[in-house]
């Protein structure tokens, strides 16, 4: 395995730039087989960032793929001088020699055959060049007259144009039909620079979707408005426009040329966007001829445009109802609420390509928080930064070189609890420093939301692969175009989730500028199944209380309520859509851009308002499931309530027959020594041992009659009477006594004096200390120094009972279960539930109460308080 990575790791490193898939994965399987390490780019974003970031030994470049510009890749490798690159061309090419002379050191021709491309590539590899051929001049051309050429170019113009609306006719991908034309319309009309304007949603705007010969960072800023604009009055008129020998012409701000011809886009009468040419440097300007083949264009592209657009909303179409269907058996494959939200979290986030999704739980005034699920990227050097100086856990980090775990964020901001969850409601924090040859390059903080880790979660091992990986992520991250890899980033911080399992990861970035740390990568999700303790107070929302209260879809990120989100969140878009279930208001879903400041179409907004339909149908029938578990539960508790009061009551009935049958004997036995007794003089050497029979017979009836008392069933009959407390804790203590202090466990016993009665039913008070006593008698077993304590006093108006012990303790995440009857942390067996349960019943009744105190390794406390009464039974 060792000797494979190493071989893969030291072969020639080859980039693909092939468009066409089959041809691609056939030269890649080739490649592979003979032993080179191959890299695949479909299209010219791919390759040229590759090229720019990666160490590559050799490129296979398609002569015919081309950037979003039209900028073909292989007229851009003089961009990458020192790369070594063969050109892939077709067949009936008729001038293959030109790429050598643009710097290739082979060409190969399609159909691409294993033989030749392996014997060229190696050649290349070792240093060859493909030799270039004697150039031969040039045959003369025979002078034609100026009529002839006019005619000529008439037909060669025609002959483009009618090829061109075949080509245009038999495209339906809009953006490659869009490229075309302007192509087109370049070499046409010999112009400098192309566009083609589409108008916005609303008409109010016309924005580039196709350019030519004008570099991308100016397409992206081209929005020109309709109103009082040269292209905008095309637009509006529906007539073309040809300005020349005017002087500088202002297309839009700070853009100026020197002629331009633009004409209309129009079918069935309706002006659906404007095509135009530019040129920038030239003096030539356009004319009436070009007007013409310009317009003749734009009829047959026009026609093309909206055929690709019916088409294209087919597919949108159909995708959008693929997705309803995958997303409706998806969040209905489960009726765990918990994978229900997370399932349509995902779903909304992959339908509308957001970067947030937040669903939250109307309750009156208060949107709990049911799930927030992140998707996010940011800009490189655009993220938020992290606040090092703020964060302890952050600075020994990176002091230190090594994980550091920590509790999650304290705020008191409610809603950066809601929006941020993982930041703030994390059990565990985990913050891990990126180095790289002893500089520090980012962070990696990883969040456990649910549960507690250790920090024997994160050995080397596992510490090393996320170091790798993130490393890898890192390259892409610092990207100028980070959104074309989010699939791959994503993918590797789940992966490093997974290695840890962590509920959260986000990757953040040094900024070598400003020394500042920047958040780049953000990914991962919490559940709450019955909704979070925290959420956004609608009293200080009002908007969001307005989308609720009235049902209705809210999508502007720059107004108060949702510009405070937007800032929490680190977003630039949102969307805010109702959750409504059976026509009822049940919460609220808000999706967030953290990338793109944009305005969602009617489409986007419907297919959220479907998806979260489905959606609210999804979580309905998971509460309905929910609500059914929770019923049956409840019918098993109270049936295994029913079966251990029978249980209860045959001890009881058990208890008192074997209480009598002892009760018999024991009554002759005393009757009999104390008749003995009576004869026998006082100083006879038998006296003494039949006093001690008499004793012990005597104590063992006391015994039985305790088991009769509290064997006996209490009725509603029963009356409370005035008892002394220490007596019912002496009782108690006649029968357990000798049991507690087995295994050398001491029992400290301090009962107050002249303590006042207390109001109880007689036998009851018993059962309490009985309970507590044993209870404590199994904490303390097995331990050191092993010691139980009861203790009265008079305090105010109460006496105050405490039973202790030096046990193991109760767990806290326990101690609010306790008093629950049948709970009980003993083997089943050893244990019905119900002690502590008729504990606080028996005390309450009568009118007191039970408090536990308890800590690990440190031992348990329970206290009692119950009123003191006086003598005449009056409460003093």
């Amino acid at each position: 395995m060792a000797m494979d990575f190493l071989s893969t790791l030291n072969a020639k490193r080859i980039l693909i730039a092939e468009s066409n898939p089959d041809v691609m994965d056939g030269v890649a399987a080739v490649l592979d087989a003979a032993g080179y390490n191959t890299h695949k780019a479909y299209y010219a974003g791919d390759a040229i960032y590759m090229l720019q970031n990666s160490r590559l030994d050799l490129a296979l470049i398609d002569t015919h793929m081309a950037d979003r510009d039209q900028r073909t890749l292989a007229s851009r490798m003089d961009e990458f001088s020192e790369m070594v690159w063969i050109a892939v061309v077709d067949a009936h090419d008729q001038h293959p020699d030109d790429f050598l002379r643009k710097g290739a050191s082979a060409y190969l021709h399609r159909p691409l055959k294993r033989d030749p491309v392996l014997i060229q590539i190696k050649r290349v590899l070792d240093g060859q060049k493909m030799e270039m051929p004697a150039v031969t001049p040039p045959a003369p051309v025979p002078k034609r007259d100026e009529f002839s050429q006019k005619l000529e170019r008439r037909l060669v113009e025609q002959q483009t144009l009618s090829a061109l609306a075949r080509s245009l006719s038999a495209v339906l991908d809009l953006d490659e039909l869009l490229s075309q034309v302007v192509d087109a319309a370049v070499r046409l009309c010999n112009a400098e620079e192309g566009m083609l304007l589409l108008p916005d949603e609303n008409g109010q705007a016309l924005y580039v979707r196709a350019v030519k010969g004008i570099d991308s960072a100016t397409a992206s800023s081209f929005r020109i408005k309709t109103e009082d604009t040269l292209a905008g009055q095309v637009f509006r008129s529906g007539e073309p426009l040809l300005v020349g020998d005017q002087g500088w012409q202002k297309i839009k701000t700070e853009y100026l040329v020197k002629s331009l011809l633009y004409v209309p886009l129009s079918i069935k009468g309706q002006t659906i966007g404007v095509l135009g040419i530019n040129n920038k440097l030239t003096d030539r300007t356009f004319n009436k001829h070009d007007t013409e083949l310009l317009q003749d264009l734009a009829a047959h592209a026009a026609i093309a445009i909206e055929n690709a657009r019916l088409y294209e909303e087919s597919l949108n179409r159909t995708r959008e109802l693929s997705r309803l269907v995958q997303a409706g058996e998806a969040a209905n494959s489960s009726l765990a609420i918990d994978r229900v939200l997370s399932v349509i979290a995902g779903e909304l986030i992959g339908a509308l390509g957001v970067s947030q999704c937040y669903i939250g739980e109307w309750n009156q005034r208060q949107l709990n928080t049911l799930a927030v699920c992140t998707r996010a990227l940011w800009a490189s050097e655009t993220g938020p930064q992290i606040a090092i100086r703020d964060n302890p856990a952050i600075r020994q980090a990176f002091t230190e070189k090594r994980i550091i775990l920590a509790a999650g964020e304290n705020t008191s901001d409610p809603t950066l609890k809601a929006w941020m969850p993982h930041r703030t409601q994390a059990e565990t924090i985990v913050y891990i420093p990126l180095f790289t040859q002893e500089h520090l390059i980012g962070l990696i903080t990883l969040y456990h939301i649910h549960q507690v880790q250790e920090e024997s979660r994160y050995p080397a091992t596992v510490y090393r692969q996320i170091q790798q990986i993130a490393l890898e992520m890192s390259v892409s991250l610092a990207g100028a175009r980070v959104n074309l890899n989010q699939d791959t980033l994503f993918r590797a911080a789940q992966r490093i989730m997974t290695l840890t399992s962590s509920d959260w990861c986000e990757v953040a970035l040094l900024n070598p500028t400003n020394r500042q740390i920047n958040l780049m990568l953000s990914h991962g999700e919490a559940i709450w199944r019955e909704g979070a303790g925290f959420g956004l107070d609608l009293n200080r929302f009002g908007q969001l209380a307005d989308v609720l209260s009235g049902q209705r879809t809210f999508t502007d990120s720059n107004e108060g309520d949702f510009q405070v989100l937007t800032e929490k969140g680190y977003g630039k878009s949102f969307l805010a859509i109702p959750l409504v279930i059976k026509g009822r208001m049940s919460g609220l879903v808000v999706l967030a851009d953290t990338l793109h400041t944009r305005h969602f179409s009617r489409r986007e907004i419907e297919l959220a308002q479907a998806l979260v339909s489905q959606a609210a149908n999804a979580i309905d029938n998971a509460h309905l499931f929910r609500d059914l578990e929770r019923s049956l539960e409840e019918l098993r508790r109270t049936q295994s309530k029913l079966v251990q009061t029978a249980r209860l009551s045959a001890m009881g009935e058990l208890a008192a027959a074997v209480a009598h049958q002892i009760n018999n004997p024991l009554t002759t036995i005393l009757g009999d020594t104390e008749l003995i007794l009576q004869d026998l003089p006082d100083n006879d050497p038998n006296a003494e041992a039949l006093a001690a029979v008499l004793r012990a017979g005597k104590r063992a009836h006391e015994v039985v009659r305790r088991l009769l008392g509290m064997a006996r069933q209490k009725t509603s009959e029963d009356l409370q009477e005035l008892l002394d407390l220490n007596e019912t804790i002496s009782n108690t203590l006649m029968l357990v006594k000798s049991h507690v202090q087995q295994g050398n466990v001491q029992l400290h016993i301090d009962l107050g004096e002249q303590l006042r009665p207390v109001m109880a039913i007689r036998g009851e008070l018993e059962d309490v200390w009985l309970n507590l006593l044993l209870n404590a008698r199994d904490a303390v077993a097995n331990r050191p120094n092993p010691q139980i304590g009861i203790q009265t006093w008079e305090e105010g108006e109460h006496n105050v009972i405490t039973v202790w012990d030096n046990g193991t303790g109760i767990p806290e995440a326990l101690q609010r279960q306790i008093f629950e009857p049948f709970f009980t942390t003993k083997p089943a067996g050893e244990g019905t539930g119900l002690g502590l349960h008729i504990c606080r019943q028996i005390v309450e009744k009568s009118q007191g109460s039970i408090h536990l105190e308890s800590a690990y390794n440190q031992g348990t406390r329970f206290t009692i308080f119950l009123p003191a009464f006086d003598r005449r039974g009056d409460d003093s």
